[in-house]
Parts: C-alpha cells; structure tokens; sequence
C-alpha cells in the first residue's frame, strides 16, 4: 500500500520516465538498421581498414562474371570476388603511401604488349595451346580504339583493367620488400661458419627413471627456493585449465567408398553424353574446376593416366 501510495503522488514523474523510454526505442529503431529514417538504405557489404565496400558494386561485378565465367561455382566466384575487393582496398592504401602506381602507358603495355599482365593471360588463354589468343585481343584492341565495345564487353574491359592494376601493384610492392631485405656480409659469414664448425664432444646421460628416490632427498625448502628463484616460469596473465579429451576419426569404411563409387557409376553414361558438363554437375550437388591444368597440377595418382588418354575420354 505504501509503493502505490509513492505511484499516486510521483504520477507525473512516473509518465515522463515511460515516455523518456519509448522515445529511446524510437530513436533507436530510426537510427539503426538496413532502413533509417535520416537516410537511405544501408549498401555497406562490408569493411576493410575503415573503407566501406558498396554491395550494389559488388553485386555488379558478380553478374558481370557469372556471364563471361559461366559454369565457375557461384561460392567460390563470390568468395573470390570478396577477397579481390580486400586486397584492392588494402594495396591502394599502401600504394598511396609508398607513392606506387600504373601509369596509361604502362597499363597499355600491361594489355597489349609483348609481355601481358597474368591477369589478361588467363582472360585470353586459348584453350587449346593454353596460349594467349592474340587474334581475339587484337580485336578487343581494335574495338576499343574505334569505341565499339557493347556495354557488357566495355564493363568486362573496366574490371579486367582493375584486376590488371592491383595485381601489378602487388608485385611492385612485394619486389619492394624483397629487394628491402639485406644480409651483410659479417653475418652471412657467421651463419655459413656456424653451420660447418664442427668440434668433439662426448656427454654422458642420466636419466631420471634411472635414479631411485631413495637417493635424493628433498624438503619443503627445496621446493619453495626453486619456486621463488623460478617465479616467472609460472606466472599467468589468465587462468588455466587442464582439459582431457578423446578424438573419434570418423573415417569411410571400404563399404561406404564402395556404395558412393556405384552412385558416381550411375551417372557416368549421362554424363558422357551431356552437352554442358558444368550444369550437370552443379545440378548434383558437386563442383567442377574450369582451370586448365598442366601436368605438374595434377594429382601424381592419376597424372600418368590422364595425359596419356585420348581427348574425350571420361
């Protein structure tokens, strides 16, 4: 009775401490979220160092590449993706600090010269030869100096020149580092004179098991001097546990390999006669590398085998 009898009389303050609440909540609610009342809709995918990545451009670039690498697994299109948006982010600032950049003439080069950037070596790679298709960018050459790349062509042109210039800002800046290092000739000496010294030496070893207990005495003095003259040995910025735990290798048995292989053996005559392999296996569930491998990719199990098959062969 007396708590209602405070309510009663602090009534007013009691009104002003519940609106005071639901305008937090309201401020809140404005202020936060994909949708905010003093703005637009959030497009921050994420950030790198303080820089914000644009979802609307990444989802931009995404579509560009799913139809010019058609067949390349949607995951790991994207996962690739991001990764090239982190190491842009992160090379543009150091190179911005360390004055590093690719001039016109040199990213010309970079396109059509004698020695292209890895970047259009993969983009051209014919198919055959695993050589550069001189022809197909010749002509991407031509287009571009008469103006007449189509929209989806010129965005594809626009993010290969991105690709081209942080992948040579990575190597500039890693030749950097590389020819920062230095080993003077005194220590380069001392490391080579250190590996080849050679000297005599005999030791003899006792091992504890080898000792009775009997032999050693040790008091309580003895303990607490080695603890105090060791202290740093123990101490510990956090609290520490001792855990025990079993590990359960949860292994295919030889029936478990013998049922998947009859489920993959079903699948191989439609397989062979599929016209678009990659749609195939991306409808089952798996995943297929659009890479070309040369030899020393593959695995050494199968290397053999494979290279000496003819062309068509599953």
């Amino acid at each position: 009775m007396a708590l209602i009898s405070k309510i009663r009389k602090n009534f007013y303050l009691i009104v002003v401490l519940i609106a005071l609440g639901l305008g937090g909540f309201i401020v809140m609610d404005m202020t936060s979220g994909q949708q905010s009342a003093f703005g637009g809709p959030s497009t921050t995918l994420g950030k790198v160092d303080g820089q914000k990545l644009d979802y609307n451009e990444f989802m931009r670039v995404d579509q560009l590449q799913q139809e010019f690498y058609q067949g390349v697994d949607a995951f790991r299109r994207r996962d690739v993706l991001w990764n090239f948006f982190v190491e842009k982010a992160l090379m543009e600032r150091e190179a911005d600090a360390l004055g590093l950049g690719v001039g016109s003439a040199e990213l010309e080069d970079l396109q059509f010269g004698p020695n292209p950037s890895p970047v259009v070596q993969q983009n051209f790679a014919d198919p055959r030869t695993r050589q550069i298709n001189r022809q197909q960018l010749n002509e991407f050459k031509r287009q571009l100096e008469n103006n007449e790349l189509t929209g989806p062509l010129r965005a594809f042109w626009g993010q290969q020149q991105q690709e081209i210039v942080n992948e040579r800002l990575q190597s500039k800046l890693a030749t950097l580092v590389s020819k920062a290092m230095y080993t003077p000739s005194w220590m380069a000496q001392l490391g080579e004179k250190e590996q080849n010294q050679q000297i005599d030496l005999a030791y003899v070893k006792i091992p504890f098991d080898e000792l009775d207990n009997s032999e050693v005495s040790l008091s309580d003095e003895d303990f607490r001097a080695y603890l105090n003259e060791n202290a740093a040995r123990y101490e510990r910025d956090e609290e520490t546990r001792k855990l025990r735990y079993v590990v359960f290798q949860v292994e295919p048995s030889a029936e478990d390999s013998a049922s998947w292989r009859e489920k993959i053996e079903e699948y191989l005559p439609e397989f062979i006669e599929t016209e678009d392999d990659s749609l195939f296996v991306a409808t089952r569930y798996g995943s297929m590398d659009a890479a070309y491998l040369m030899a020393d990719g593959v695995s050494p199990v199968i290397a053999d085998t494979v290279f000496a098959m003819p062309l068509g062969s599953v």
